[in-house]
């Protein structure tokens, strides 16, 4: 039981993880989600894709013609 607890905690506080090594600026926000919404899915995919960076907007250039 207290395996299957630790894994749990391990899983549902991956976004933060994943944060916190990657020195992302929004730590606070993301564990702020993922602790209190984190029980959502598409809440802890939100924290998940926060952490990942993905939320940042690319911005391509045209090429002269």
């Amino acid at each position: 039981m207290l395996t299957f607890l630790i894994i749990f905690l391990c899983v549902y506080f991956t976004p933060t993880f994943i944060a916190l090594f990657g020195r992302n600026p929004l730590l606070s926000q993301i564990f702020i989600t993922n602790l209190l919404l984190g029980w959502s899915v598409v809440f802890w995919v939100v924290s998940f894709r926060h952490a990942m960076g993905w939320d940042k907007i690319v911005k391509t250039t045209e090429k002269p013609s």
